[in-house]
């Protein structure tokens, strides 16, 4: 089984994933912040909680879906604030 490895240019405290990401199976979500090129198409696998500046939002993102989101054009940074479970 591989594990996630987050993109660490889109993902400005990688480390911070790498803790979370090291059990077998990931569990729980990131608040963060994330920063979109285009607002208007956010991805169906966040949950968007809070706009905080043009383009700039307050999301969760479950643990399985971070690879997602390193991948996804239309985000262009994360910074990963918190983990839930």
């Amino acid at each position: 089984m591989t594990h996630p490895t987050p993109t660490p240019t889109k993902i400005v405290n990688p480390e911070f994933a790498n803790i979370f990401l090291r059990n077998v199976v990931p569990y729980g979500a990131f608040k963060a912040f994330v920063r979109f090129a285009e607002p208007h198409k956010t991805p169906g696998y966040m949950k968007v909680m809070e706009l905080h500046s043009p383009g700039l939002f307050e999301v969760s993102i479950p643990c399985g879906e971070i690879d997602s989101a390193t991948d996804d054009d239309n985000i262009l940074s994360i910074e990963l604030r918190e983990h839930t479970t």
